[in-house]
């Protein structure tokens, strides 16, 4: 999906909360991910989104629309 919707403006960016580095280069190898995606042990990067983006589950997946507003929102896989 993300290559499919690059020309469209879109972009993909992964946070990593729980894996350590090789499970977390193992998923994004296994699942063909072509967007970056950052390891975040300790939340920091998602505490960041706090009061905007409610991440109550692991995974989620929220869409943010050129406005900053969140379009949609996606628990699990």
């Amino acid at each position: 999906v993300a290559d499919a919707t690059r020309k469209l403006g879109v972009r993909f960016v992964g946070f990593d909360t729980r894996d350590n580095d090789a499970a977390a280069r193992a998923f994004e190898r296994n699942s063909k991910i072509t967007y970056p995606s950052f390891r975040d042990p300790d939340g920091r990067l998602v505490l960041r989104f706090n009061g905007r983006v409610p991440i109550s589950a692991v995974p989620s997946t929220v869409l943010i629309d050129r406005s900053g507003r969140i379009a949609a929102r996606i628990i699990g896989p």
